[in-house]
């Protein structure tokens, strides 16, 4: 998938070196979901298959509208080069085996990382009818529609706060552990926080290297899609044109402050993934239809 989705990909072509007949994907792929968790289940092998037939044969990568800088432009929240809906299917599957393959890490995993990905793609759709209200300057529509969207990133914040994979504290104390002084460290946590955010002293590549992790999410893109939504929303009600241009101009020096802060996020996982992957599907599975 877009994020830490390649795995499986690398181990067909790293296996394929001791092949000598043409593989059959679909077996290969129940074989390989035996593999990953350790016993067969049909539920697991069929969000595999679901997987291959999706995302894993998708003929390009995609961008979450999430991490791109606010905007009410729709070019960023385009199709999908496959089916959610037929993801989402995976995000379930997965939910029927967690009697079976809920003490599996590698189940939790995944079970966290495919409805990471489906709610990261249904935010596009949000963010299309947060454009279309703004288009018909209907401030109500729009009001709703924003706080739905921003509801969805403080939902998959709290989803991938329970991974030790997806969580921003992780790789700020990481980065701050090669520091032998205060200065030392210091400057590392400046480093690891500008990769993810500005490139370099000048803030020229917005969003380098974005990742989808729990604090990164609630403490930076929900700041800068809410504080967007909000003012455009003022100047909907206010029936005045929205001045892109200077928000812009605030937003990046806001963006260079929260790159050079010193505030810390939770390094420890919290929550079980299992409980809320399965309390975000209740909430979310109909919007898949």
């Amino acid at each position: 998938m877009e994020n830490h989705g390649c795995g499986v990909a690398y181990d067909l072509m790293f296996e394929m070196a001791w092949w000598n007949d043409t593989v059959d994907l679909n077996d290969w792929i129940r074989g390989y979901a035996v593999y990953r968790y350790g016993k067969s289940n049909a539920d697991a092998e069929q969000a595999w298959q679901a997987l291959k037939n999706s995302v894993y044969t998708a003929p390009h990568r995609t961008r979450s509208i999430l991490d791109h800088l606010p905007s009410l432009s729709s070019q960023n929240s385009g199709l999908l080069p496959y089916s959610n809906k037929q993801l989402a299917g995976a995000w379930q599957n997965l939910l029927k085996a967690a009697d079976k393959l809920g003490d599996s890490d590698t189940y939790r995993f995944d079970l966290v990382n495919i409805a990471r990905q489906v709610l990261s793609n249904h935010a596009a759709v949000l963010h299309q009818k947060i454009t279309e209200a703004h288009k018909t300057k209907e401030y109500e529509s729009f009001k709703g529609a924003s706080d739905d969207f921003l509801e969805l990133m403080l939902d998959l914040d709290e989803l991938l706060g329970t991974r030790q994979e997806f969580l921003l504290g992780e790789w700020l104390e990481n980065a701050k552990r090669w520091g032998t002084t205060p200065e030392e460290k210091a400057i590392f946590e400046w480093n690891a926080r500008r990769v993810i955010t500005l490139w370099g002293q000048t803030p020229i590549l917005h969003d380098y290297a974005r990742k989808e992790w729990s604090g990164l999410i609630s403490g930076y893109y929900h700041v800068r899609w809410k504080w967007f939504l909000n003012e455009v929303a003022n100047s909907l009600k206010a029936d005045e044109p929205f001045d892109d241009t200077k928000f812009q101009s605030e937003l990046s020096k806001w963006m260079v402050e929260w790159s050079d802060a010193r505030e810390t996020f939770p390094s420890k996982p919290r929550g079980d993934c299992l409980a809320v992957a399965t309390k975000l599907w209740d909430k979310y599975h109909d919007a898949f239809k």
